[in-house]
């Protein structure tokens, strides 16, 4: 490495120190590997140890990682003014050869500054967040019109007609997955059962695996309706009733809107059998209240015109200055957005854009946003990409 190149990464790893992550979306995994050899293969031929970055690290990232006796152990030295969370895991980053590699150790001792560790996993991302990144100082680029998630939003007004249409065309297509199952509103409903009533007091799925003996799975956190039912003296009457309907498993997963100032079910999904139902059903069910929460939110939304300033631009997507507190409100509650991006003496272009990651530097917050989509112009990404491009010319 040249003296210009080692100042380039000194200057790096000056700006880093200043960063303070907000939110960043975690990334997808093209490949997790366990088995320690080849582990150990992977750090060999990819010099993964060569300047790593602490995972969520604070102060100064200094770390040297020193072998021991045992191959699959090492010893990790971070400097005075490095700072290690007291978790039983430590994790390092590292971008090698175009892709971006997390290790993860366990941590099994530590005196100081110096943690002796065993290597347990290495994860290598399955999509490249770095691309070519070009400076707007000489070439000026705004982003405008953002169309962002209400962050005011008051979900017990916003239940109405509508929201009823979403859960009606998400219970069809719950149907078709699980026949026996449903997607029941609880807004505006008087007439609750006494499962539904527990579900919307308690916030906490009911699962029962067993109906003969009330067992609830122990998977998951739920809620106990054995308990319940004894409390209330109706157990037996309870158990002669799912016997008598050939019910031996359900289970009811809340749909949970959450708020700035409180948490508030508006539904639930059902899944019933004559026999146990499967844990997968939580996922699926899980899935299912994540899109429906997403529906609302899309149906309800803020336009902020005011204009922002696009820092840098790749082809893929752009960082920027969000000045506006509501902006960067709205966009921690929904990551999703869409903004006009307009350059120098050019016709703006919209696009749906995708929070990747919200920093603040220098008191200043920035967030780095993917381009999923243009939503008015067909070649709208083509364009863009072809003015990228001139940036590099």
């Amino acid at each position: 490495m040249n003296k210009e190149d080692k100042a380039t990464e000194s200057q790096k790893k000056e700006v880093l120190s200043k960063l303070t992550t907000i939110h960043q979306t975690p990334r997808e995994w093209e490949l997790v590997e366990n088995n320690p050899e080849k582990i150990l293969e992977l750090i060999q031929h990819n010099l993964l140890f060569k300047e790593p970055v602490l995972k969520n690290y604070k102060g100064k990232n200094s770390l040297t990682i020193k072998s021991t006796s045992e191959k699959k152990k090492f010893v990790l030295e971070t400097t005075a003014d490095s700072s290690l969370s007291k978790d039983y895991e430590i994790a390092i980053h590292k971008f090698a050869k175009e892709q971006f590699f997390e290790i993860s150790f366990e941590r099994f001792s530590s005196k100081e500054n110096s943690h002796s560790v065993q290597i347990k996993q290495v994860r290598i991302a399955k999509k490249n967040r770095k691309h070519d990144r070009f400076i707007t100082k000489e070439n000026p680029v705004f982003a405008t019109n953002f169309q962002v998630a209400k962050i005011d939003l008051d979900i017990k007004t916003a239940l109405g007609f509508s929201v009823e249409v979403i859960f009606n065309e998400i219970d069809k297509t719950l149907k078709q997955k699980y026949p026996f199952s449903k997607v029941v509103p609880l807004f505006n409903r008087d007439d609750l059962s006494v499962e539904e009533d527990l579900v919307l007091k308690h916030e906490l799925p009911i699962f029962i695996t067993n109906t003969l003996k009330m067992t609830s799975s122990e998977e998951i956190s739920c809620f106990n309706l054995k308990d319940y039912y004894e409390e209330e003296f109706i157990l037996d009457e309870k158990i002669a009733g799912f016997r008598k309907e050939n019910l031996i498993s359900f289970l009811y997963y809340p749909i949970i809107f959450k708020g700035e100032d409180e948490n508030v079910i508006i539904g639930y999904c059902y899944n019933q059998s004559n026999k146990e139902v499967s844990v997968g059903n939580v996922d699926y069910f899980s899935v299912i209240a994540d899109t429906i929460i997403k529906r609302i939110m899309d149906s309800s939304t803020a336009l902020i015109e005011e204009r922002q300033n696009i820092i840098d631009v790749s082809e893929f997507g752009v960082l920027i200055e969000a000045n506006s507190e509501y902006i960067r409100d709205a966009i921690k509650i929904k990551p999703s957005f869409s903004m006009d991006i307009s350059f120098k003496m050019m016709t703006p272009i919209r696009f749906s854009m995708m929070m990747k990651h919200i920093y603040s530097m220098n008191n200043k917050t920035y967030i780095g946003a993917e381009i999923t989509g243009s939503t008015t112009d067909e070649r709208g990404i083509e364009k863009y990409r072809e003015i990228i491009r001139a940036f590099n010319k």
